[in-house]
């Protein structure tokens, strides 16, 4: 489809021939990498969600009128 072959995660895990111990990269590796990056993902769009909802927030408050009610 894309005119090429993919490399998916298990073509990483078990490519055939090198067996080089420094360059292999282990399920273990690949689990920490991605919990790390699934962390970092998920603190980005906190963040975002943050500000934008302090965006939304300020431009809600310059359009609000404050008026008290006033119990008679």
């Amino acid at each position: 489809m894309t005119g090429r072959q993919m490399t998916l995660p298990l073509h990483l895990l078990y490519q055939p021939g090198e067996a080089n111990i420094a360059t292999a990269y282990t399920t273990h590796h690949y689990m920490t990498d991605l919990q790390d990056h699934l962390k970092q993902t998920f603190a980005f769009a906190q963040r975002k969600l943050g500000n934008s909802a302090e965006g939304r927030k300020a431009y809600y408050d310059q359009k609000a009128s404050h008026n008290e009610l006033q119990l008679h």
